[in-house]
């Protein structure tokens, strides 16, 4: 809400990006598509040398151990530091690649489906949601702004839109629910009478404690007239 006050206050009405602006983008898309996937690859080859095999990701996938991953992913798959970060290219690879794709390049959806699939694997094997939601959020966005903010829409899609953001907690259920079916859902199935109230269960618990964590925080730690750990690159900058 701040910010699109700001935006209306202080900003100037967006303008078509030139068609010329393509030919800019397109290599560095390219490029960032590139140094992601060696990036995978680099972590790939570590984890192959230090024993990881197709059996042991189908075992990942069908075991009923929650810790199974843990026994194996740090010894594994240690970070190349400087080449394996190269993984976080992805995310500017999605949205240039997003870009190209809203503005008619079709070439560029074989890039942007290797990058999915990536992440895909990423958040399978490491227990990583978040590898995927940093790819899909910034490209909604992008891909609201570019296809559907500013056109002319029917009377039923524009009310649509009216009422999307009271549609978020749902899709987050259900967003949240898919990837816990195949993340956690095996080793619980067995305490609860059905996946709805799990999944209500278990999104409701990150919520909880973050919640107690804030007021454990507030009981043990020295008062501050401004959040530290929401501002914590503020408190440790040089002088303050």
């Amino acid at each position: 809400f701040i910010g699109t006050r700001l935006a209306y206050i202080t900003g100037q009405p967006g303008q078509p990006a030139p068609s010329g602006s393509d030919r800019i983008i397109r290599p560095w898309f390219y490029v960032t598509c590139a140094l992601t996937c060696m990036g995978y690859l680099v972590w790939l080859a570590v984890g192959l040398k230090n024993g990881f095999t197709i059996g042991l990701f189908v075992e990942l996938l069908m075991s009923d151990d929650p810790r199974f991953g843990d026994s194996f992913r740090p010894d594994m798959f240690p970070t190349v530091p400087g080449v394996t970060t190269c993984t976080q290219f992805g995310v500017p690879a999605m949205l240039l690649g997003l870009w190209l794709f809203l503005r008619g390049d079709r070439r560029v959806i074989f890039p942007i489906g290797l990058l999915c699939t990536l992440a895909m694997l990423r958040a399978i094997v490491f227990s990583e949601r978040t590898a995927l939601i940093e790819l899909f959020l910034p490209g909604v966005i992008l891909g609201v702004r570019m296809f559907v903010l500013g056109r002319r829409w029917p009377l039923w899609i524009q009310n649509g839109l009216r009422i999307a953001p009271f549609a978020g907690p749902f899709a987050l259920v259900l967003f949240f629910g898919s990837f816990e079916y195949f993340r956690s859902w095996r080793y619980y199935q067995d305490s609860f009478d059905s996946f709805a109230g799990f999944t209500v269960w278990r999104l409701s618990g990150y919520y909880t404690t973050a919640h107690n964590n804030g007021a454990m925080a507030i009981e043990t730690h020295l008062s501050r007239p401004l959040p530290f750990n929401t501002l914590r690159p503020f408190w440790y900058f040089p002088g303050v």
